[in-house]
C-alpha cells in the first residue's frame, strides 16, 4: 500500500492538519510518521539444525491477531495456516546445508514490515545398508535346505 501526502506548489509536504496550509513537515517528522504505519517485523524461534525429511516448528514469538505472516525458504516446504506457528519440512540434502527462513507481516492498516531471517542448518543422515541382509544366495540356500518347498 502506498502513502501519497498531499504536497504544495513549492514541493513540500503539507500537515492537514494545520489550519495554516503553508505548514510543512521535516524529513524526520515525515519518517517517524511512516514508522508509525510500519507493521512490526516477526520474531522467529527455530532451531539451528534439524535433519533433512523432517518437520521442524517456527514460532513467531511477537504473533499479533490480524496480522498476515509470508514465509520463504529454500530448505523445504513451509506450511502456514495462522496462528504463532508454521512447519518446516526439511527437504533431502547431500551434506549439511545452512539456509534461511525468512517472514515478513503485514497487519491489518499498516504497510508491509521489514524482512526477519533466521538460518537454519539441513542435516545429511547417511542412509546405513545392513551388511548382514544378503539375499543373493537365497535360491542356493533355499535348495540346500530340506524340507520346504519355495
Amino acid at each position: 500500500m502506498d502513502i501519497v501526502y498531499p504536497v504544495s506548489g513549492n514541493g513540500a509536504v503539507i500537515d492537514d492538519n494545520a489550519i495554516a496550509t503553508n505548514k510543512t513537515w521535516s524529513s524526520d517528522k515525515i519518517n517517524s510518521e511512516f514508522a508509525e504505519l510500519k507493521s512490526d517485523a516477526p520474531i522467529l524461534s527455530l532451531p539451528a539444525n534439524a535433519n533433512e525429511n523432517t518437520n521442524v516448528t517456527i514460532t513467531i514469538t511477537n504473533y499479533k491477531d490480524n496480522t498476515d505472516y509470508y514465509f520463504n525458504t529454500d530448505a523445504g516446504d513451509i506450511n502456514y495456516n495462522g496462528g504463532n506457528t508454521a512447519t518446516l519440512t526439511t527437504k533431502e540434502v547431500e551434506e549439511d546445508t545452512q539456509f534461511a527462513v525468512t517472514c515478513y507481516a503485514v497487519e491489518a492498516g499498516k504497510t508491509r514490515s521489514d524482512t526477519t531471517t533466521k538460518n537454519i542448518t539441513v542435516l545429511n543422515v547417511p542412509v546405513v545398508v545392513d551388511g548382514s541382509i544378503n539375499n543373493a544366495d537365497f535360491d542356493a540356500n533355499a535348495d540346500a535346505n530340506d524340507g520346504f518347498e519355495y
